[in-house]
This record gives C-alpha cells, sequence and structure tokens, in this order.
C-alpha cells in the first residue's frame, strides 16, 4: 500500500479547480509525512474526507505517522541529516507556501463568546494535535484507547510543527486542511494556543476569558476553541480533593496553564489569589486582568513564595519544574506546612520531588495526572459527544507513565 499509485487513487480531482484546497491538503499531509518525498501533485486535488478516514484505518498497522503508531505508542525516529532535511522541504515548498504573518495581538480580533459547541456522534473521528515538541505526548494514546474500549473507529494524529520551516506560520494552512478533511477536532499547545485565537469562528466563555485555546471543535465547516486547561484541573481537584479550602490561595507560575488555572480558581470562589512567577511583571499583568474580568480584588502579585505562603491554605504548582527533564523543587521544602493542601500539574514522573516531600510532612495532594486526565476528559466528550470512562483514562495514563519511567 504505497507509491504514486496508491496515494493517486486517494485523491480525486477538484471540479471546482481550487487552489486552495490543494495547497491546504498537500500542506498538512507534507507536514505528517503522508507524502513521499518523489510524490508531486500538480493539479488542483481535493481529498474525500471518508476515504482519509478509511485510509488511516487501513493503515493502522503499516504505517508509522508523525512519530507514534496509530495505536498512539512513541517509536524512535531517524533524524535526517541537515543536508536532507534542506532537500526535503525545498522540494516540497511549493506546497507549503500559505498564509500571511499571523497577528500578534490576536485578543482584539477574536470572536464574540459563543455557548459550548460539542461535535454530533460519528462513524469515525479523526484528531490532531498542532504544536512544537509533540512527539512524546500521551493525548494520541489516551483517546484511541478510550474509543477502542467504546467500540468506537479513531485515529489521533501528531501534526508537530517542528517539521515544518514555517512553525507556527503554517498555522492557518493546518486549520484549513483539518477542516476539508472532516477533522472532528484538534488539541492545540505552543506555540500555537493564543496566536490561534483570530483564525476560530467562535470561542467558548472560558476560552475568551482566558485569552487561550486549547481545543478545537470542528462542526459543519466551523472552528469553535475551548479552553480545558482550567475546566481540567477542576476536575482532578473535586475529584480528589472536593473539600479544598479556597481561602488562601498561591499559584507558582503565571504561564499558559498557570493563567487557565488562575481563571478557574477565582471562578471558584477564592478570597485571595497571590500569584508567584519567575517574571514579576507577567504575575501583576495576571492579577491585574483578573481583578478587572471579574470585579474583585482577591488576585495580587507576591514576590516571592516565602511571603505568598504566610497563611496560605493551599498551594498550586503550574511551573516546569519537577518534570524528568527539569527535575528538583520549585520552592524551598521548609516552606511547606502539613496543613497545606498541594497541586501539581507537572505529571511525569507521576511523584515529583514537591509532591514527595508535601506527602511526607502530611499535606494532603492532587498529582498532576489528575488536570491531565481532565482536559482528557473534557476534549474527548467534546470531540466524540460520548462520555468517556474517567477511571480507565486515569489508570491508562498512570501505566504510560509509569512504563516509560521505567530504568
Amino acid at each position: 500500500m504505497s507509491g504514486p499509485g496508491f496515494l493517486n487513487r486517494l485523491f480525486l480531482p477538484d471540479p471546482t479547480g481550487r487552489p486552495a484546497a490543494q495547497k491546504s491538503l498537500s500542506g498538512i499531509l507534507v507536514l505528517i509525512g503522508f507524502i513521499p518525498q518523489n510524490i508531486k501533485l500538480t493539479s488542483s486535488y481535493i481529498i474525500a474526507p471518508r476515504q482519509m478516514r478509511d485510509v488511516f484505518s487501513a493503515m493502522h498497522h503499516r504505517v508509522v505517522l508523525g512519530g507514534h503508531l496509530s495505536s498512539g505508542q512513541p517509536v524512535r525516529r531517524q533524524e535526517p541529516s541537515n543536508a536532507t532535511k534542506h532537500h526535503h522541504f525545498a522540494n516540497r515548498a511549493p506546497f507549503i507556501q500559505a498564509a500571511h504573518p499571523l497577528p500578534r495581538h490576536a485578543m482584539s480580533q477574536t470572536r464574540s463568546a459563543s455557548p459550548v459547541h460539542a461535535s454530533a456522534p460519528r462513524a469515525s473521528y479523526l484528531l490532531g494535535l498542532i504544536g512544537s515538541g509533540i512527539q512524546l505526548s500521551m493525548t494520541p494514546a489516551l483517546h484511541e484507547e478510550e474509543a477502542r474500549n467504546q467500540g468506537m473507529r479513531l485515529h489521533y494524529q501528531l501534526i508537530d510543527l517542528d517539521r515544518s520551516p514555517r512553525q507556527d506560520g503554517a498555522l492557518p494552512e493546518l486549520l484549513e486542511a483539518a477542516r476539508v478533511m472532516d477533522f472532528a477536532g484538534l488539541n492545540i499547545t505552543y506555540p500555537c494556543k493564543q496566536i490561534i485565537l483570530p483564525l476560530l469562528d467562535s470561542l467558548s466563555p472560558d476560552a475568551a476569558a482566558m485569552g487561550a485555546v486549547n481545543t478545537v471543535v470542528i462542526q459543519d465547516g466551523k472552528l469553535h476553541g475551548h479552553n480545558t486547561d482550567g475546566s481540567g484541573w477542576r476536575w482532578g481537584m473535586q475529584r480528589h480533593l472536593p473539600d479544598a479550602n479556597l481561602d488562601h490561595v498561591v499559584l507558582l507560575g503565571a504561564g499558559g496553564a498557570g493563567a487557565a488555572i488562575a481563571h478557574t480558581i477565582i471562578q471558584m470562589g477564592a478570597r485571595s489569589l497571590r500569584i508567584v512567577d519567575a517574571d514579576p511583571q507577567r504575575a501583576g499583568a495576571l492579577a491585574a486582568e483578573l481583578n478587572r474580568q471579574y470585579r474583585t480584588h482577591a488576585a495580587s502579585a507576591s514576590a516571592n513564595a516565602a511571603s505568598a505562603l504566610d497563611g496560605a491554605t493551599g498551594l498550586v504548582h503550574a511551573t516546569p519544574t519537577g518534570m524528568a527533564k527539569l527535575p528538583g523543587l520549585p520552592l524551598d521544602a521548609t516552606l511547606l506546612r502539613p496543613e497545606l493542601w498541594v497541586s501539581e500539574i507537572v505529571y511525569s514522573p507521576l511523584e515529583t520531588e514537591l509532591l514527595a516531600a508535601a506527602r511526607r510532612i502530611g499535606c494532603r495532594t492532587v498529582a498532576g495526572t489528575a488536570m491531565a486526565v481532565g482536559q482528557a476528559v473534557d476534549a474527548f466528550r467534546l470531540f466524540t459527544g460520548h462520555e468517556p470512562d474517567a477511571d480507565r483514562m486515569e489508570k491508562h495514563i498512570q501505566a504510560m507513565i509509569q512504563a516509560r519511567n521505567q530504568p
């Protein structure tokens, strides 16, 4: 099932002669490695969505896409040489010429917030993750395995911007390709969570408030943006620590995930939220925005963790510190107290140094897998219209993390 003959049978002549369709489709196929180097599309084509889904299903055991088998398990890829990379992209450049540079003042161009849009049930589902540095993502396996357990056909494709010389400049073309190929939805990660905003047809209230999107539902040709970072964290807290005292919460980290959690903490009624970040200006800007949006004075920026934790009831850690590739503690462990609850968003390893230190002195804790599963539960529901089994998904991600971190 390879070679020009196979690929030519996948494509149908486009009677309207739309060059945009050709560029969009060939652009995404090139970026995910679907079109071999010796294949050239010399006229306008569109791909039939049903054929595309059938192709991915037929290739289930035959083709490695985007660094993952269609089962979602990571595989080793041999990196091409610089010369090969140059030749590779030089030959493919005509297919990935697109769009104008993205505006950075995204929020001024976004559509207004809209009601939540969830995908209608389908016979099969084609999903994807757009971002950089995503080859180790567990999201494809998590969604595919849950769909398999529910008797559904679902393929989840990694669309790694590191494979394109245009990086996030390829985003408009990728979104159009996903729309034309009848994707049910996309997850969005760094560096696209904010620059995607002006490219969408609508935003959920949470996405509009947070100014960031990590989930896109594609329905009737429209792109609907959602943010499940905050709702995923809320789900994990309510599942594992439903009686947490939110009177005085400290948030370490004001980046993308931290900002989404900050909005959620205020929405949940915290009396005080103290934000600590390596960039004090970013912490101050987030606090000011929260107070403006929610007409409160609950949010404030703190200079350091020691002053912020004075009298605190809970701690949320939302920085990369503690990841397998960035081990360590995000603060002095002596600042922890047994009466504090501690929420971690780093999920690999399962027990970070912060969680270990907190548990040693008797703190109640919520591991990073809780937020990761909460995000996946929300996204699966939005993409498919089906209710996922959260317990099964949680056990699955824990098993994957344990297997990955074994020596």
